[in-house]
This record gives structure tokens, sequence and C-alpha cells, in this order.
């Protein structure tokens, strides 16, 4: 990517839909992490495990090393499947993560990435997780992130908790939502939380909801109640970000333009 000319630079327009922004899901099994992302515009669930298969219409790629993600990767470069795809959901993201520091022990012929001194099998490991992380995002892709619960996160020694996915995926994401079961009315079901206390959520909408029964729809419900606040509230401007399709022409149409 080249820079352009500073002084053709516009301001930024906040784009009140889903597209391009980066989430991040945990919570126990069964909190519909894996069936919500599904229905991200244009998901490709990059899958470590076999949940996405009592998903309807899920497209899903399975992985299970570190080699066959940079494989990925190089295809989403593609300018074809940049059309086709706009989201990409990496389920679960802990697990890749493991896979990544897997591959850097074997290229390094370490048993532990600890085995190095300085920390240096670990740095090694975020520098590679966080160029194929950066990369896609680079490209224009929004992502999901999906991981396990990780509400007891403190009980981990320090080491773990710098050292884990979670110190870079902390960084990566605009929205993180802890799910949890709860009974509601008398039945159960799944309440998002983005700003709870004691617990790893964030939200970079300020006028987002604390917590929300968790469903697609209520999503992009609760986001486009946001920007609709923060309209009212400083006056901003929004915008759908709608990608710019190029006119195709024939090769006797330029030709005959350029005859003219």
């Amino acid at each position: 990517m080249s820079v352009g000319n500073l002084m053709d630079l516009t301001p930024n327009i906040i784009d009140p839909s889903l597209n391009g922004k980066i989430f991040w899901f945990y919570g126990e099994p069964g909190t519909r992490k894996t069936s919500v992302a599904a229905k991200f515009p244009g998901s490709l669930i990059i899958a470590t495990e076999n949940g996405y298969k009592f998903i309807n219409g899920v497209i899903a790629q399975r992985v299970s090393s570190w080699n066959e993600v940079k494989q990925v990767y190089r295809q989403l470069k593609q300018q074809e499947v940049m059309d086709k795809f706009k989201t990409i959901v990496f389920d679960r993201a802990d697990s890749l993560y493991e896979y990544c520091k897997q591959y850097i022990c074997s290229i390094k012929n370490i048993s532990d990435l600890g085995d190095l001194a300085y920390s240096a099998g670990y740095t090694a490991a975020r520098r590679e997780f966080n160029s194929i992380i950066k990369g896609i995002e680079s490209l224009g892709y929004g992502m999901v992130f999906i991981t396990h619960d990780k509400v007891d996160m403190e009980k981990q020694t320090k080491q773990d908790l710098e050292n884990n996915a979670a110190k870079v995926l902390r960084g990566y994401a605009d929205f993180t939502f802890l799910l949890k079961k709860e009974i509601v009315d008398g039945a159960e079901t799944v309440i998002a939380y983005s700003q709870k206390d004691e617990s790893d959520t964030k939200t970079r909408a300020r006028y987002f909801a604390a917590n929300f029964e968790f469903t697609y729809e209520n999503l992009c419900k609760e986001l486009k109640s946001a920007i609709d606040k923060q309209i009212q509230m400083e006056g901003i401007e929004v915008k759908v970000q709608n990608k710019k399709v190029e006119e195709q022409r024939t090769f006797d149409e330029v030709r005959e333009s350029v005859i003219k």
C-alpha cells in the first residue's frame, strides 16, 4: 500500500453497518457465537472444530495447522476472493494461536516457546500471529474472533496472560462481548455484555448498550442505535461504505473510444 497525497485526505465518516469492523465473542459453549458470526456479511469461517456443520448455508474452511492458515491468507489476497467474502470468522482464535506457537517451535527446533532466552519464542509467536491478522485487516475484511470462556483469566500466571491469544486479540477488537446463558422471563437465552466490570469487554461505540439479548438482528439494531445516538448527541455524519464497482467495457467499446 502506497501513501497518497496528504492534501487529498478527507475526514472519516462513521459506517453504521457491521462492514469492516472487528468483533471478539467469548463465552461457554452453546452461546450462539458461531451461528451469529455466520450471519455477518459475506462470512467465511476459518474453523478449527466442527460446530459450523450444524449451521445451514455456512461457508467454512477447516484448518489444522498454521501452514494451512498461511495458505488461506495467500488466497484472501486474490481479488476474486475479496469480491466474494467480506468477513473472516476465526473459530476458534485461541486454537489458531496454539497452531502458531507449534509452528514457531517447529521452525526454531524447540519443544516449547520458553526454551528460548529472553522470551524470544513468545515474541516470535506473537509477531507471526500478528502478521496474519494485521494482513487480513489491511485487506479491508471485517473479522470475528471466537474463543472459549475466559472470565477467570485473572487466575492464570502473568506469563500466560502476556503470551496467550488474548493479548493479541484485545488490541484488534472494536467490540469484545462476554456471552452468558441466563434465564429471562422463565426461558433460557444468551445475553451479550459489552461493558461488564471485572470482565474483558470493550466497545468503541460510546453509546452502545451495556448488555442485550445476543442475536444477529439485535447486534445490528444495537449498533445502529448507538450510532444514531452519537449523531444526535454529537452531530456527526455517517454513511454505509459500499465498494465501488468498476465499469467493465468490451474490447470493441474501448477500441471505438480510442478512435474517437
